[in-house]
């Protein structure tokens, strides 16, 4: 089973406890009853876990074993996380190995205040 979290924009948290209708394109139509799409950010879980047991989902900040921070995010079929390293934007798959050896330390949201 797939497992998500929301990201509130307008209140700048996570929500939880509610259903979620989706479009077909994964666009949030209703969260509870709220039927306002572009207040909530949708983020799915990964299915792994970091070195500490937390659930990596999208949106993550994660640190890797090397020290370098990046993003974790969702395409072309596999999870990914991305940096925005000084020469060139790296983006390195996250597998079961590299959860295990990583760390979150936050999320974008958090990031941005």
């Amino acid at each position: 089973m797939r497992k998500f979290r929301v990201w509130d924009v307008e209140e700048k948290c996570y929500q939880s406890g509610h259903a979620i209708t989706l479009s077909l394109s994964g666009d949030v139509l209703l969260f509870g009853d709220k039927p306002k799409q572009d207040m909530y950010i949708l983020e799915q879980s990964t299915g792994l876990l970091d070195k500490n047991g937390v659930e990596i989902f999208e949106n993550d900040t994660m640190k890797m074993t090397s020290g370098v921070v990046g993003t974790v995010n969702y395409r072309d079929g596999a999870y990914y996380v991305g940096t925005n390293a000084p020469v060139s934007k790296c983006h390195y798959r996250l597998d079961n190995k590299m959860a295990e050896r990583s760390e979150i330390i936050g999320t974008i949201h958090e990031a941005k205040g």
